[in-house]
């Protein structure tokens, strides 16, 4: 990880990326590239406003963030819409 010169900092490279079921969006992604060659990813539900993250570094860009995936469908798993366009996708 990249650190500055005073205690307690980290430098990193944030890239954003939403989430979305049925074209509403549910979760924010955040995946972080510490400038090392690991990846990290947080993200925040729409709905409630709580926040995820993965338990440990990923070695790739896009193994951190199917990493996060999980945590954010155990959030919304049980909403309302993500359960119509469940049900509406296994159809087609």
């Amino acid at each position: 990880m990249e650190h500055g010169n005073l205690l307690g900092t980290l430098v990193y490279e944030k890239k954003i990326v939403s989430y979305d079921v049925g074209n509403r969006p549910f979760a924010i992604i955040e995946v972080l590239d510490f400038l090392d060659g690991s990846f990290a990813s947080q993200a925040e539900i729409v709905a409630t406003g709580k926040k995820v993250a993965i338990s440990r570094p990923e070695k790739s860009y896009l193994e951190a963030l199917r990493a996060i995936y999980p945590l954010i469908e155990e959030e919304i798993k049980d909403d309302e819409w993500v359960k119509g366009v469940q049900r509406s996708e296994s159809k087609s």
